[in-house]
């Protein structure tokens, strides 16, 4: 009995792990360019950044250890970072491109001074 229930915890976690499927037919995105308005901020102070990539039906996922980021076009592709009291020294800003053709990550450094 112990087997047969060990084999049905299998095979329900395997068949519900989500698979996303890759479409042939949409070409993998490119980043093209990862860019900021300022490279050095101050604390409080936010700078806009800019993610240029090729491809369809794109979407973009912004992410930070610290700081916030907001979007500021209807896409995502620009977005707005800002950092405080907590977030002094170098940040690392990722950008992952995704379509169902696959996925592209960059990252980009902002520098919060006090």
């Amino acid at each position: 009995m112990r087997v047969i229930t060990i084999l049905f915890l299998i095979t329900l976690t395997t068949l519900s792990c989500k698979k996303e499927a890759i479409d042939a037919n949409l070409e993998l995105p490119q980043i093209l360019s990862l860019t900021s308005d300022k490279q050095v901020i101050n604390i409080g102070e936010a700078t806009d950044i800019y993610c240029e990539a090729t491809g369809e039906e794109l979407e973009y996922e912004w992410g930070v250890l610290l700081g916030d980021i907001i979007p500021v076009n209807e896409d995502a592709s620009i977005v707005t970072y800002s950092g405080f009291e907590c977030c002094a020294g170098k940040k690392i800003i990722s950008c992952t491109v995704s379509n169902s053709g696959g996925q592209v990550k960059d990252t980009i450094g902002i520098t919060i001074i006090e």
